[in-house]
């Protein structure tokens, strides 16, 4: 999941951020096609809080439970 931050550049191309799980302030920016790029109707907010629950270890697989 990336967010756009740039649409069709120039040479055609969407930049796209990949954030990294699971603290999304790191990560890195990619150059896509249209066809490469699948949207969603989510809020940038919603797409964070899905990027740092899949760096979180469940509850039942930690050594405290």
């Amino acid at each position: 999941m990336g967010i756009v931050i740039e649409e069709k550049n120039e040479q055609g191309h969407i930049l796209v951020y990949i954030p990294s799980a699971p603290i999304p302030t790191g990560g890195s920016l990619y150059m896509f096609t249209e066809e490469q790029v699948r949207r969603v109707d989510i809020t940038v907010n919603e797409a964070m809080k899905f990027i740092w629950h899949l760096g979180k270890i469940p509850t039942k697989f930690s050594k405290e439970s």
